[in-house]
């Protein structure tokens, strides 16, 4: 007769006809992992598009085309939204991200550009920015939903197509006569971090007659024609790497056969370290900063990328105290270093002891995303401590030294660092390399004690019984 066994009262012993083939459940696996990986439309993987769409509005799957790094990342739903939107040659990303340079892009009636969104908290949707016949400029949001951009519901691209939107597209091919050259010297500090490299100018960006956009310029000069052929090739690779945090690059322009000119986005104040050795900042911004630091650093984490210049010199501002970092124009006749100068005494002081070389000629570990979380503690001490070099008083031979290295530390000094912020140094950045935090857990530690000092500073500044000098203690001036 058969057996009956009371579910949830006795607990039924497997029989091998109850078990689950191993080669089955794998198949399961696959299948559901599956279902969001349906690759791309026709159209977009054989550039099966009609001329009229792609004359207007630049729908071209070669403008998507990233193949070294934006397509091994991320979710599938992430790589498709993307892609879709780098195929509109009026997508410009996060280049707008400060809004007033709207003003000089958007100036004719119904004008509109597709951008990445002004808040973190809305990051899987885009914006589409239009002039109004009033001047003002208005955001729609831009979703993705079931496999194509939509606004209103309706397809983006038959959207522009229907409505009275005057596609502004993105400058890809830029042409030497188009920078005219703005009086303007860029800070000492830049041209001496960027002295290897070229030479920095600031120059106006010419879209067209009645557009333009502020840019900064890095000039290669006496080129070969392999370092041409490379420059150019990285240029083309990461032209729509980065986010906000990101110094990015419009593109390049050649001079002759030997001169590259790498036009940049426009940066004013100069390196982070400049700004907080000047005089003294509060708790406050300096925290502003880190987090904008990490943010930054969590981004080329997400995207597998090696920074080998990480140092305080690397951070920089904008005019509205935005943090960028800068991944490019470290070494000569390259976009960025790709591998590591341990000759070099200013270098060593950033990276982990284990990277060191060997005092028998053995190369150190290769310097990767987890040695990175060690340069960018080094980052940390050094905005809290009014930009000095970590172990500023060693001599040189000890700074490269692998072995004294392991067992130095750099001092924190109680009254510059709050030890919220030592903390995360110390135990997520400066242990060992399998005990190290990652950028998403420092930057979300970071965030926390942000939320923190804000509610602090908040119920502070509330309290009747707080005089003036009270209310600037508590919040960290």
């Amino acid at each position: 007769s058969p057996h009956f066994t009371r579910l949830g009262a006795v607990a039924l012993s497997p029989t091998p006809h109850s078990r689950m083939a191993p080669g089955f459940m794998r198949f399961i696996g696959r299948l559901f992992k599956s279902i969001d990986k349906k690759p791309p439309p026709r159209e977009l993987n054989e550039g099966e598009v009609t001329a009229e769409r792609k004359a207007l509005f630049g729908y071209d799957n070669t403008l998507g085309v990233e193949p070294t790094w934006s397509l091994t990342v991320g979710s599938n739903r992430d790589k498709r939204r993307l892609f879709l939107a780098r195929c509109l040659s009026i997508y410009y990303s996060s280049f707008l991200h400060d809004r007033s340079l709207l003003i000089d892009i958007l100036v004719e009636t119904n004008d509109a550009i597709l951008l990445d969104p002004s808040e973190e908290a809305d990051e899987d949707c885009l914006e589409l920015a239009v002039r109004d016949a009033d001047g003002n400029i208005e955001f729609i949001k831009v979703i993705y939903r079931k496999r194509a951009l939509r606004l209103e519901g309706r397809d983006l691209v038959d959207f522009l197509r229907r409505s009275t939107c005057l596609p502004v597209a993105r400058p890809y091919e830029i042409k030497l006569d188009q920078l005219v050259p703005r009086r303007f010297d860029p800070p000492l500090q830049l041209s001496r971090i960027y002295s290897q490299a070229g030479e920095l100018s600031w120059a106006t960006l010419t879209i067209d007659a009645k557009r333009h956009v502020p840019v900064s310029v890095m000039k290669f000069a006496d080129l070969t024609s392999k370092e041409r052929d490379y420059l150019q090739w990285q240029v083309q690779d990461r032209r729509h790497f980065g986010n906000h945090r990101i110094w990015r690059f419009w593109g390049m322009v050649m001079e002759g056969e030997k001169i590259a000119h790498v036009v940049m986005e426009d940066l004013t104040l100069g390196p982070v370290s400049e700004f907080v050795s000047s005089c003294q900042r509060s708790n406050v911004e300096l925290l502003s900063i880190a987090t904008g630091m990490s943010e930054a650093c969590r981004y080329l984490e997400r995207h597998n990328f090696i920074h080998r210049a990480m140092a305080l010199d690397a951070f920089l501002l904008t005019h509205d105290i935005q943090v960028k970092v800068s991944l490019f124009c470290f070494s000569p006749c390259t976009l960025f270093p790709l591998q590591n100068e341990y000759e070099d005494v200013d270098h060593c002081r950033w990276v982990p002891w284990e990277c060191l070389p060997h005092e028998n000629g053995y190369t150190g570990t290769p310097y990767d995303l987890t040695s990175m979380v060690y340069s960018h503690g080094n980052c940390l001490w050094s905005l809290y401590h009014s930009a000095l070099l970590p172990f500023e008083n060693e001599t040189a031979k000890q700074i490269r030294c692998r072995k004294y290295r392991e067992t130095a530390s750099l001092e924190i000094n109680d009254d510059c660092m709050p030890d919220e912020i030592a903390t995360i140094v110390k135990q997520g950045c400066w242990r060992s390399p399998k005990h190290r935090y990652t950028f998403h857990r420092i930057l979300s530690k970071l965030k926390g004690e942000k939320g923190h000092t804000a509610r602090e500073s908040n119920r502070s500044l509330r309290s009747p019984s707080l005089d003036t000098d009270d209310i600037d203690r508590a919040i960290g001036k």
